[in-house]
């Protein structure tokens, strides 16, 4: 709707006669009296809510119009998505909340920082100020019953004059998101409006129900915003939880949408962090309490505690719950998706309009809650926070990040858990004190020396519960059934040099708001023969991309030399003055200036050891060209990796099914990020991808893709693979056991062995089959590798690490290609997994690079930007990307 004719709406009902406003009681809130004065959703949009999908500038118009006119709610814009569209944030309370907004800002953030604090004061804020609440709908596009809840309570605590309304907004400051993805909701509504017919269509196979790839769950580079709101990877998550630590609220609600014709609320299944205190379980109790008694009212059907987990901290549960508050998943039974009526299996019709009246039941529900529960849910939100800061009093004191040579990874950790709202202090010179683990990659116990520069986080602070979650090397886990990940320490996915330590060292180590501030330049001015650049991380790798991209002659030492009394190791970068522009040394300067690393100078081609500067084994670098199949499985993430994450990359995305017509001689580097390309490149594709990477192209593959790269005739690579191919994590949250399976039972009756087994002794229950598959299941962790720190993929990194690995494919031992990286002999670092599992994994290798020709076929057995969460696993891409096409 234009802006003109928002407004002739408004003044058409601001001029219309009391009598023909007067809005009936509506029937999703029995009881509920309205200001007349306040359009209805159905009033502004022309369409009754339930019966049609609003788009995201008419939800915008239709909040911005209700904030113009009632003094209960403001509205503002805390960012924009990738699409350029609005992320909305109301404010909605009574008028005397509002005069007094920055002070029960103020209020909530004492509560969660009581540290010098009078009791008095504490207790004066709990009897006295309103308490916060967050309500977020719509983070997956296409679970589209969200948003139109959220329409429809903006109008009934915006019009409500009914005393229920009348006492939330007394009691609390409601803070509501509306539409958390809008990218991904409007591309829903988009497929829906082209297929729709005139009279929706409860057929479950009818067109309308259709939409095209990617659909609307993700955002805009496919990302899943609900499995990113600790790792804060995408633009949408990091504006929101910028405003959200901004007010501390006491309860948070995420509405999604799940099959079946139930609903599911909160308290949540097992298994629960252990790191979230008593106090969390005992509100997820009183909450599913009070939503209970409002579905009870009307006699809908409702669980809880089976399916949905609150473990892996970056869900819009988990998150805010380690920040708090009491974060909840709410599922609305019926199938989400495309559907304004849609028939069930049983034949029974399931509506948008039931689905929506379903979440707008249980904000009310959640709201009333906190309003009639506002002064115990304060002060257990307080005690919340008084246990944070007594877990400085556990075995685990503190965590120091080491950041080494090239700080790239520790300051982007340090970074992140700034964002968290975590505080981190840097050392201010070396000090020494007790370690405790080393997160299975460095030595455990006894007292460590470390540097100016190390960052300490404290156990015992305010964040603490997020500290303990984000951080901990391997937590106790009580149930071997996950949702999502069951490991994900936070340094082992930086690849970064870190140890718990059980004691708080005596150092000057002042709070940071953000990373210092890196430097870098020439040791010298004068290089007769050019400057050595000593591969030491991400950011020596980035300085050659610049002058690759500066179309500069870069050669990278395949073998260690020693020059000018130095040993320099393989991977050292190389920029000679021959055949490179007059100002070299200025070009020099500024880029390693700009990337913080240093540039040695070399007086001459001869060496003291090693080859000559002039040898064949220097290899010359080419500018990476880069293709990237478009539109597969993990595509969002090297697509958000080149433009994003690091956007000094010439690349072009390519629709997958265009792959097998297009000339590749026009790139060096081609990506497949996951998917079967066998269909899409047919066999004359198949054979000019063959040809191009023989004629020396670089073919990057993961997951499923790298499956393809070395399933048998197709002529790729020699390599093999092992293991099934989706996995054994659950994609939704929704789940059941993982099907039986279970090895056969003992002896059989009659057989040898001295006898028959009695059958009640040989057989397996359906509870006992349940139980050892949940046991076999691999739900994903973090797993240790050894790498060739010799090979030009493995260069700049260490010999030992961690990476994210979810699925079962692995690759055997090969004898033609390089095995890069191969799992350590005890792999699992952080997280579950079977005995069996880890056995056989220590056999296998994760990373292979096989020479094709003039060209290579670099293949990972898991996606390496797998939800971009894993810092240290980029270089392996960068690596490939920049220096696959010299190698």
């Amino acid at each position: 709707m234009k802006r003109f004719a928002i407004l002739s709406v408004t003044l058409l009902l601001l001029s219309a006669p009391v009598a023909a406003q007067q809005v009936p009681a509506v029937e999703w809130f029995p009881g509920g009296t309205y200001d007349p004065a306040i359009p209805t959703p159905a009033e502004f949009l022309g369409y009754r809510i339930g019966t049609d999908y609003t788009w995201h500038h008419d939800l915008q118009a239709y909040v911005e119009t209700v904030a113009g006119l009632s003094d209960r709610v403001t509205i503002s814009s805390y960012g924009r998505t990738n699409e350029g569209r609005d992320l909305l944030l109301l404010t909605i309370t009574s008028p005397a909340n509002h005069a007094r907004l920055d002070e029960i800002r103020a209020n909530m953030g004492t509560l969660a920082d009581p540290r010098g604090v009078p009791r008095a004061r504490l207790e004066s804020i709990i009897a006295g100020s309103p308490a916060v609440a967050w309500l977020s709908y719509n983070v997956h596009g296409s679970e589209s019953a969200g948003t139109e809840a959220a329409l429809l309570t903006v109008y009934q605590l915006a019009a409500g004059t009914d005393e229920a309304t009348r006492l939330i907004l007394d009691e609390l400051v409601v803070l509501l998101d509306p539409l958390l993805n809008p990218d991904g909701r409007d591309r829903f509504v988009h497929d829906f409006r082209v297929r729709r017919s005139l009279t929706p269509n409860a057929d479950p196979n009818t067109w309308e129900r259709s939409g095209s790839l990617p659909g609307g769950r993700t955002n805009h580079y496919y990302f899943d915003l609900n499995r990113d709101w600790a790792w804060q990877t995408q633009i949408e998550t990091r504006q929101r939880l910028e405003e959200y630590l901004k007010w501390n609220p006491v309860v948070h609600v995420d509405f999604h949408e799940m099959g079946g014709d139930s609903y599911f609320f909160f308290p949540a299944a097992t298994p629960v962090h252990d790191a979230m205190p008593d106090v969390v379980m005992k509100w997820q109790e009183i909450y599913g309490e009070g939503n209970a008694a409002a579905f009870d009212a009307y006699g809908w059907p409702y669980y809880t505690r089976i399916g949905f987990d609150m473990y892996y901290p970056a869900y819009g549960d988990s998150w805010p719950s380690m920040m708090g508050a009491i974060g909840m998943t709410y599922e609305q039974g019926g199938g989400g998706g495309v559907a304004i009526v849609r028939r069930q299996d049983d034949g029974t019709v399931h509506s948008l309009s039931q689905r929506t009246h379903g979440h707008f039941t249980t904000s009310m529900a959640t709201l009333t809650t906190t309003a009639t529960k506002r002064s115990e849910r304060l002060a257990d939100f307080l005690a919340f926070f008084q246990h944070a800061l007594s877990l400085g009093e556990k075995e685990t004191r503190a965590y120091a990040l080491v950041p080494g040579t090239d700080p790239w990874n520790a300051d982007r950790l340090a970074h992140l858990l700034i964002r968290n709202g975590i505080e981190v202090a840097l050392a201010g010179e070396s000090f020494r004190a007790r370690t405790g683990s080393g997160y299975g990659l460095y030595p455990a116990g006894g007292n460590r020396e470390f540097g100016a520069g190390t960052y300490l986080i404290a156990a015992g602070q305010p964040k603490g519960v997020a500290v303990q979650m984000l951080l901990e090397p391997n937590p106790t886990l009580e149930d071997t059934s996950f949702y999502d990940l069951s490991g994900w320490a936070l340094p082992l996915l930086y690849n970064v040099e870190a140890y718990t330590l059980t004691e708080m060292p005596g150092v000057e180590a002042p709070l940071i708001d953000a990373p210092p501030a890196r430097s870098g330049g020439m040791e010298g001015s004068e290089a007769g023969w050019g400057w050595a650049i000593p591969y030491e991380g991400t950011s020596a790798l980035l300085a050659i991309l610049d002058l690759l991209n500066r179309d500069l002659r870069v050669f990278a030492a395949n073998e260690s030399f020693t020059s000018g009394g130095r040993t320099w190791g393989p991977g050292t970068f190389l920029v000679p003055h021959f055949r490179n522009p007059d100002d070299l040394d200025r070009i020099v300067a500024g880029v390693v200036n700009d990337r913080a690393v240093t540039a040695w100078p070399i007086a001459t081609g001869l060496v003291e050891e090693g080859d000559d500067l002039g040898a064949g084994s220097y290899r010359l670098l080419e500018k990476p060209r880069i293709a990237v199949a478009a539109g597969g499985g993990g595509f969002g993430e090297i697509w958000h990796f080149l433009e994003q994450h690091y956007p000094w990359f010439a690349f072009t995305n390519i629709d997958a099914d265009r792959l097998g017509r297009v000339d590749l001689d026009d790139y060096n580097v081609l990506v497949l990020p996951g998917g079967s390309y066998a269909g899409s490149l047919g066999e004359s594709g198949l054979d000019a991808l063959r040809s191009w990477v023989q004629g020396g192209g670089t073919l990057i593959a993961w997951d499923s893709a790298a499956r393809f790269a070395s399933r048998e005739g197709s002529g790729l690579t020699s390599v093999s693979t092992a293991g099934g191919g989706a996995g054994t994590s659950r994609g939704d949250r929704m789940g059941g056991t993982g099907g039986e399976g279970a090895p056969a039972a003992g002896g059989r009756p009659g057989g040898s062995g001295g006898g028959a087994e009695l059958a009640v002794d040989a057989r397996r229950t359906l509870a006992e089959r349940q139980a050892e598959s949940r046991l076999r299941r691999t739900p994903g962790g973090v797993y240790g590798i050894v790498l060739d720190t010799d090979h030009w993929l493995a260069f700049g990194m260490p010999e030992t690490m961690g990476i994210v690995r979810r699925g079962r494919t692995s690759f055997a031992i090969t004898e033609r290609g390089v095995n890069v990286a191969v799992f350590s002999p005890e792999p699992l670092l952080c997280g579950y997994a079977p005995p069996d599992y880890t056995a056989e994994l220590a056999t296998r290798s994760w990373l292979i690079v096989e020479n094709v020709g003039r060209g290579n076929a670099v293949l990972f057995a898991d996606d390496p930007l797998f939800r971009m969460m894993a810092e240290g696993g980029h270089q392996f891409v960068l690596n490939a990307l920049i220096l696959g096409p010299g190698f």
